[in-house]
């Protein structure tokens, strides 16, 4: 299973006798076990992170991120500065962004999606 994608579930067929064989019952409970993990949190929606900004301004600082998957968007949510904060020159990976702003050494809360 990939991250982030649900599955269609298992196929079950009855035997003869009318009940699940015992290999179907393992694979729908493999099945679910990844449904509870996806679920728990395992395929984050969204990162929030906290970190400062570059000591000199407008430079490219790195932000970390649990998403697992390629970020497409972030938000500030606090900051202990005025300045600007805006997407850096440097691909998003699935472990990080990279972000700019227009002040140095600025305190951020970010949400990262």
């Amino acid at each position: 299973m990939s991250y982030g994608q649900i599955t269609d579930p298992p196929e079950l067929f009855l035997d003869a006798e009318g009940r699940i064989p015992l290999p179907m019952l393992v694979q729908l409970n493999v099945w679910l076990l990844e449904m509870v993990r996806l679920l728990n949190g395992y395929f984050a929606w969204k990162s929030d992170v906290k970190v400062v900004s570059n000591g000199t301004a407008n430079t490219e600082f790195t932000v970390r991120h649990d998403l697992g998957r390629i970020p497409t968007k972030f938000a500030v949510v606090n900051k202990d500065k005025a300045g600007d904060v805006y997407k850096g020159s440097t691909a998003w990976t699935k472990e990080a962004i990279y972000l700019k702003c227009s002040v140095a050494s600025v305190a951020l809360t970010l949400e990262v999606w």
